[in-house]
Parts: structure tokens; sequence; C-alpha cells
């Protein structure tokens, strides 16, 4: 930070390898002459500063030397007493490739859902919205969705957290890692 506005100090050889020449010409730039169409940028830079902690975005960025749009992973990282640091990661492939397999996904007979380690779920195809009778939000965004199943064990005992009885309920209620489970 320089007065009341961030310039470019430095750059590693990636940024410069990056902007095709265009780079050296930024050093000792303020941020609103460098990004001018971009205040979140700068508010990133502020928050990182101001509380003293990394924050991150995923956006959409133009690079100026090639015209080409890209989405980075950036992270503004605090460097005491009064610096933050950038690092961008291009992630464009990355996400690319989660649509396509979310497109191929879509398309299967069989339901399938991807649950975190916290039992949540984050994808979900409509093959298993249909099965399970429960709406995609349903299932993206309540952390309980499996208690509207009813879900009980061929004895009738219902499903608990935390049961260890079946891999497929480690799974569904507390997010354990583990593949190829069916459940009937």
């Amino acid at each position: 930070l320089h007065g009341d506005d961030f310039r470019l100090e430095r750059a590693n050889r990636a940024a410069f390898e990056r902007a095709g020449g265009r780079l050296e010409a930024l050093i000792g730039r303020r941020l609103a002459e460098v990004f001018p169409e971009r205040p979140d940028i700068g508010a990133d830079l502020e928050a990182a500063l101001r509380e003293r902690r990394t924050v991150r975005r995923e956006m959409e960025h133009e690079f100026a030397a090639t015209g080409e749009v890209r989405r980075l992973d950036v992270s503004y990282v605090y460097v005491p007493p009064d610096q933050v640091m950038v690092h961008a990661e291009d992630i464009t492939e990355q996400r690319e490739n989660e649509e396509r397999l979310r497109a191929v996904i879509a398309t299967l007979e069989s339901g399938l859902l991807t649950v975190d380690t916290h039992g949540r779920v984050i994808d979900v195809n409509p093959a298993a919205c249909t099965i399970l009778g429960l709406s995609r939000e349903r299932l993206l965004d309540d952390p309980n969705w499996w208690q509207a199943l009813g879900l009980r064990y061929e004895d009738g005992t219902p499903v608990t957290p935390g049961d260890p009885r079946s891999a497929g309920t480690r799974a569904l209620v507390g997010g354990e890692a583990v593949h190829d489970v069916t459940m009937l």
C-alpha cells in the first residue's frame, strides 16, 4: 500500500511470461490505473490488508495482452506490515472439464450423489433426484436431506448418524470417503 492506493511492486517470472511483455510498464503503477474496470480486485486487496487474512475469489479475467478471458482462482495474502501478495491460478480447463463431466453424469440412468466429508451433497444428477423423490435444491441446500427418506435397515431399525453398520450410511450421513456404494 502506497498512500491510499495499492501499487504493483514486483511480479514473478510466470506473470511476466503471461503478460507478453506488458507487465514491466505496470510495475510501480497504482491499482486504479492497472485495473480501472475491476473494483472487486481493489476490494479484495483492501479486505486482505484490513482484516489481516487471506481472501480468495474465483473470477473471470480478461488478459490485456491477449484479450483472452480465463477463469482464475485468486488468493490475496496479507504480508505484514502493509502488503498483500496476490497469487492467481488459471483454472479454466479444470472448470471446463468439470462441466463436461457434469453433462455426462446428468445423462446416467443410475442415481449419483457426490457427498463431501461433512455429509453435504455437493452434486447430484437428475436420476438421483427422481429415485430419491427430492429436488436438486433440497439435496444441495439441506444438510439433513437424508432424513426425508426415512432410511431403515432390513430389520426396520432407522438409520441414524454415525451408525457403523453400513458403508453407504456412513457415506451419506457422515461424509466418509467410500467408493462404489450400492444401497437398496
